[in-house]
């Protein structure tokens, strides 16, 4: 069997502003564009919606979710310094059950992630598996 290297400690942002002048254009290009794809597709939350947010730890958009009305689950490869990721694991490999008995869920956040998986196959059938 050939097992998978180590995935990085990658830091992570606790919220989506830039950290310095090369971030100074993107940052905020991609935080209004999450931002209206939110607003466009995600509110209002239906009646007991649920959310999980995918690969990021420190969950900046965590907050408008809520203000959606939607309940949150936040999934990563690590704990994050606050310690409020709910399940530490990756998207391309086996869902810990007791993630996938939280869901099914309404909404699905995954941004900045797919180009640190290595199966894609099975992250996106992960990722159906836990959608209403």
């Amino acid at each position: 069997m050939i097992s998978s290297p180590p995935r990085p400690i990658v830091t992570e942002r606790v919220d989506y502003d830039p950290t310095g002048p090369r971030e100074k254009f993107i940052v905020p290009l991609l935080r209004r564009h999450i931002e209206g794809v939110l607003n466009d597709y995600a509110a209002p939350a239906p009646p007991l919606a649920r959310a999980l947010d995918v690969g990021w730890g420190r969950q900046p958009f965590r907050k408008k979710l809520e203000s959606f009305g939607y309940s949150f689950i936040g999934i990563d490869v690590q704990q994050n310094p606050e310690k409020f990721v709910d399940f530490t694991c990756a998207i391309d490999e086996p869902l810990p059950e007791g993630l996938v008995s939280r869901g099914p869920f309404h909404f699905i956040l995954c941004t900045e992630v797919m180009e640190h998986v290595a199966d894609w196959d099975k992250a996106f059938e992960n990722l159906a598996s836990l959608m209403t």
